[in-house]
């Protein structure tokens, strides 16, 4: 099967777009200075971790930081009589973990009939409308190769549609591939309404890249692709 440029061209840089990308992509910010500094090619990311604590009552979610689901498996039952534990059919809870801050995340919001979702302006009047999602991707995938803490050992840039499917029992075992990625982009069933989409990466360095949960990655150039609504009052 013959590859495409685009997908050559991911391969070299590490970029893993899994799914379909939705166009537009939103982003809510509390603040106009945010959101425009988010057009300037500052990209603010944050670790698993910081949304586990985070004041923002709307944002918060305890079970970040790891997947799990429940899936057709194996128990162990001990026989007595015969004095010998016995394999039976039964189920599995699978959890994959991730390594303490250094999963970095940042989030969008899907378009809901090509507009802003109303439920996203719960995070702030200042919308930024990313048109051309893809771009981002590729300009991110650029900005972490050349980035002074990164370049050593480049991470892999991930995005995905978050599924809302943490603790719910699947049909059978996820692949190692699917498991991955749940590890970033799973949340449990309450926080759907959110229809949350991320972009990820995972420091692979020796030291933490960032003591306070946050670290920028700069773009080559401004975010042209994007523009800011103003929710009217």
């Amino acid at each position: 099967m013959r590859q495409s440029f685009f997908d050559v061209w991911k391969h070299r840089h590490r970029l893993y777009i899994y799914g379909n990308i939705p166009v537009p992509l939103y982003r809510a910010f509390s603040k106009r200075e945010y959101a425009e500094e988010f057009c300037s090619g500052r990209i603010r990311f944050q670790t698993l971790e910081y949304y586990k604590s985070i004041e923002d009552s709307e944002r918060i979610d305890r079970t970040e930081g790891y997947g799990e689901v429940a899936a057709p498996g194996e128990s162990i039952v001990v026989d007595l009589e015969n004095k010998q534990l016995i394999s039976v059919p039964g189920t599995e809870n699978i959890h994959a973990a991730t390594f303490e801050k250094s999963h970095f995340i940042y989030c969008f919001s899907l378009p809901k009939n090509g507009k802003p979702d109303p439920e996203l302006y719960k995070f702030g009047s200042y919308i930024v409308k990313l048109d051309c999602p893809v771009l981002l991707l590729k300009d991110l995938a650029i900005a972490i190769q050349l980035d002074e803490k990164l370049k050593v050992n480049p991470p892999c840039l991930e995005s995905a549609k978050v599924n809302y499917d943490k603790f719910e029992h699947y049909p059978t075992k996820p692949n190692k591939n699917r498991l991955d990625r749940m590890r970033w982009s799973q949340k449990p069933s309450l926080y759907a309404p959110e229809r949350e989409y991320r972009i990820h990466f995972q420091a692979c360095t020796v030291e933490p890249i960032s003591e306070d949960d946050t670290y920028y990655i700069q773009l080559k150039e401004p975010v042209k692709y994007c523009q800011i609504l103003e929710k009217q009052p």
